[in-house]
C-alpha cells in the first residue's frame, strides 16, 4: 500500500511541475518511475531523442559519472517505430558500459512534450539537465561534451548546495 501511495505522489507532483510522469526501463531490464525517482537528491540527466544525440548522451554520462555526479541518460524512442525498438535496446545496451546500465533509461512516449520543456533546437544534439532534490528542473543546456559545459554544470550543483 506504502508504495502504491510513493507512486502516485510521484506521479502527482510530476504533473504539477508540468513534467510528464513515465515508466522508464534501464538497459538491465529494471522498471523505473521517471522523473518521480530522482526525487530526493540532485540529479542530472542527460536527454537524447534520436540515434545521433543518444550516443552523445553516452558520453556525458561516462563523463558525469566518473566526476561521482548523480547523472542518468535518458534516450527517448517515441520516434522509432514498435517493432524496431527492441533492437535499439540491444545496440544501445551493447554500446553502454556495464557499469552504466543501471543509469540509461529508455522511455517511449510524450518526446514531443519533453521536447518542448527542454527546448530542443537540434534533436542530434542531447540535453543536459539538472534536476534539484524536489525533482525541479534548475539548469539545462544543449549541446555535446565539453569541459567548459561540464564546469558550468558542476557550478550550478554546488549552487544547489549551498541553498
Amino acid at each position: 500500500m506504502a508504495i502504491w501511495f510513493a507512486v502516485l505522489c510521484s506521479i502527482l507532483i510530476a504533473r504539477g511541475q508540468g513534467l510528464p510522469a513515465e515508466s522508464a526501463e534501464t538497459l538491465d531490464g529494471k522498471k523505473v518511475d521517471f522523473p518521480g525517482a530522482l526525487r530526493g537528491t540532485v540529479s542530472v540527466c542527460v536527454f537524447g531523442f534520436g540515434r545521433e544525440s543518444s550516443d552523445k548522451a553516452t558520453v556525458w554520462l561516462e563523463n558525469l559519472s566518473a566526476d561521482g555526479i548523480n547523472a542518468w541518460s535518458v534516450v527517448n524512442i517515441e520516434s522509432t517505430a514498435a517493432p524496431a525498438r527492441a533492437v535499439i535496446r540491444m545496440t544501445m545496451r551493447k554500446g553502454t558500459p556495464a557499469t552504466l546500465l543501471g543509469r540509461s533509461l529508455v522511455i517511449a512516449k510524450d518526446a514531443k512534450t519533453w521536447k518542448q520543456l527542454l527546448e530542443v533546437t537540434k534533436e542530434s544534439l542531447p540535453v543536459v539537465v539538472l534536476f534539484d532534490a524536489e525533482g525541479h528542473i534548475a539548469w539545462k543546456r544543449q549541446g555535446t561534451f565539453s569541459g567548459a559545459i561540464g564546469d558550468e554544470l558542476k557550478a550550478q550543483i554546488a549552487a544547489l548546495g549551498t541553498r
